[in-house]
């Protein structure tokens, strides 16, 4: 029997968009509520910026069945966090630098350097860079 100390859940990084429109992709940051191994339940927590160029902002953390989400596309693994550290990744992903007014920086970005920024606190997670994910993603949507 597992004990909170010890228990420890996935990171992920999440595509959404449709499948005809190949170049309106939305990443997030996700992080599974079900302590592992389980299989995958879908109880996620979602963390991401959403808005567009000039409208750009964190949004606070929500839970997602992402079962039940149409537009979800699949998802990588990037790593795993205990269940001590899990409630430090919102404080951590709600200081990355937002960049407004650029047509070369998205929600894609913001992830690349939120999963930098979580690494860097010690969070265990791979980093990759954008045409490492986008290729990655790609290969789950084939």
């Amino acid at each position: 029997m597992s004990t909170e100390a010890t228990q420890r859940y996935s990171i992920f990084v999440g595509q959404y968009g449709h499948p005809q429109l190949t170049g309106a992709l939305h990443w997030s940051i996700l992080v599974e509520n079900v302590a592992q191994p389980t299989p995958w339940t879908g109880n996620t927590t979602v963390y991401e910026v959403t808005g567009s160029t000039n409208t750009y902002e964190y949004k606070n953390p929500y839970v997602k069945d992402l079962k039940q989400e149409p537009t979800f596309m699949g998802r990588i693994l990037v790593g795993y966090v205990n269940a001590q550290r899990k409630e430090t990744i919102g404080d951590v992903l709600s200081q990355v630098p937002i960049t407004h007014g650029s047509l070369n920086w998205n929600c894609q970005n913001w992830v690349a350097a939120g999963l930098d920024a979580l690494a860097r606190s010690g969070i265990q997670v791979r980093t990759f860079t954008q045409p490492e994910m986008h290729t990655m993603l790609e290969d789950i949507r084939a």
